[in-house]
């Protein structure tokens, strides 16, 4: 099932009250996968799986599909999932930058 079919499955005004089984499971496989599109819209944060290097030599990862993510992208190129960064911030004490990773 293609986005366009899923839409058109879930809108409201085109169901009846009496829905017939097969649109029924059709409309079911609609929201599944607008449920799934959706799902890549809520920002995630990114992986650092070999962990934390310093700042610059730190290399983020998708956390749906484990690609290496573009420098500050918004969206993972390869599986379109919405991503976060964590923030720097500067420890004026210690002279250093550390990685905020709270929400």
């Amino acid at each position: 099932m293609t986005y366009e079919e899923a839409i058109k499955a879930i809108k409201i005004k085109e169901m009846k009250i009496e829905c017939k089984a097969d649109r029924y499971a059709e409309f079911l496989e609609g929201l599944a996968l607008a449920e799934k599109a959706l799902e890549k819209q809520i920002p995630k944060f990114v992986l650092c799986p070999k962990g934390f290097q310093g700042v610059r030599d730190t290399r983020y990862h998708c956390p749906s599909c484990k690609s290496l993510t573009r420098q500050r992208e918004a969206i993972c190129h390869k599986c379109g999932q919405a991503v976060k960064y964590p923030k720097e911030v500067y420890l004026k004490k210690e002279n250093k930058i550390i990685l905020d990773w709270s929400e």
